[in-house]
């Protein structure tokens, strides 16, 4: 049995936020490592709305759950399957898997083909900010929206690349998905980038990281759209409250456009309307793969490969916008409450400030 004490910010009942005992510092056992597994020693984590979601879910069912898919941190154990390409010691990132236990720990046991090397120009808390965002934006535009990737991997092309303008908006720029489309929808040549954000503060966000025009969606997107000189977008990402926009999507959407959101709808919405047009709309869910254990589930791996390098030669930046320390119950706690807050821009990330 190992020695190593696991620390861990867990729910043990289905309570309230702000519930004093809403998160708890727990000790859980160490990690077995399966044969594709590597253990790593959690040094950096980020919290996403999709930690929220699950934090609503939890059910009184006795058992102690460990929320937490975004880390960086340092291998200690392999599996007996893993690739030769990670050895103890490497430092890597990764959004992990929602069906296992999640990273808000010191050690961890991920699957090694949902992995990747860390970014080596930026720091460890930048990193724990990019792989959920960064998987999640990957593949809404350019395998659900269908923006094409050339072969090497860094021009990026337009489907049909016949260097014909298309349109992108993004619905809540700001967030952590928004902050990593735009970035990575403004290396398709001919491609614009429209987001929108409510607030000073988040529409300077998405300018910086490129959006080429910003509107407001607390107000109507098909006039602001008109206003800017696009009667339709070629494709549509929503972020966020897809609810706030699905009526709207018949008429700001080009006919045979495409459609992709990556949060749930909260009421019954008549997709019907997008029959007229014949507009397709996708869903995206980066833990698909994982959860499935579809037979390309390493692509993740090679997603966040690419997105090292991306950041390494300074074409993309790293979405964290505040950090916090420790990783513990009431710094978590702290990062559900701001993420609920619906004002966030970017990602928060949360770091360990000693080695365990």
């Amino acid at each position: 049995m190992n020695s190593k004490i696991n620390y861990a910010v867990a729910i043990c009942e289905p309570l309230e936020l702000e519930h004093p005992d809403s998160f708890m510092d727990v000790q859980i056992p160490y990690p077995e490592a399966l044969p594709h597994d590597v253990i790593v020693k959690v040094q950096a984590i980020s919290i996403n709305p999709a930690d929220t979601r699950a934090r609503r879910r939890k059910t009184k069912d006795n058992q102690t759950t460990v929320l937490g898919w975004d880390v960086a941190g340092t291998i200690v154990e392999i599996g007996s399957k893993v690739s030769e390409k990670f050895k103890i010691g490497d430092t890597v990132y990764y959004a992990g898997d929602i069906s296992r236990s999640g990273g808000n720990c010191t050690y961890h046991a991920i699957d090694s083909r949902l992995i990747a090397h860390v970014p080596q120009s930026i720091s460890i808390e930048d990193a724990a900010a990019l792989p959920l965002v960064s998987l999640t934006a990957w593949e809404a535009l350019f395998e659900r929206l269908s923006v094409q990737i050339s072969t090497n991997h860094i021009d990026l092309l337009l489907e049909d690349d016949e260097n014909q303008p298309r349109s992108l908006l993004v619905i809540g720029g700001a967030g952590g998905v928004g902050s990593m489309a735009i970035q990575l929808a403004k290396l398709v040549p001919q491609l614009t980038v429209i987001s929108t954000a409510s607030r000073q503060e988040t529409s300077d966000w998405c300018k910086k990281l490129g959006a080429d025009h910003i509107i407001d969606h607390t107000q109507d997107i098909t006039t602001q759209l008109a206003q800017l000189g696009y009667s339709e977008v070629d494709y549509v990402l929503i972020c966020n409250s897809p609810d706030s926009y699905f009526d709207q999507l018949s008429n700001m959407t080009r006919p045979f456009g495409k459609i992709c959101s990556i949060v749930p709808f909260s009421h019954p919405q008549d997709f019907n309307l997008l029959m007229k047009k014949s507009l397709s709309f996708h869903w995206e869910l980066m833990f698909t793969r994982s959860s499935f254990q579809t037979p390309d589930m390493a692509k993740q791996s090679e997603i966040l490969g690419h997105i090292a390098k991306l950041i390494n030669q300074n074409i993309i930046i790293s979405p964290r916008f505040t950090s916090l320390h420790p990783i513990n119950a009431k710094t978590i706690k702290q990062a559900h409450l701001l993420i609920e807050s619906n004002k966030t821009i970017g990602k928060i990330v949360v770091v360990n400030d000693k080695a365990n």
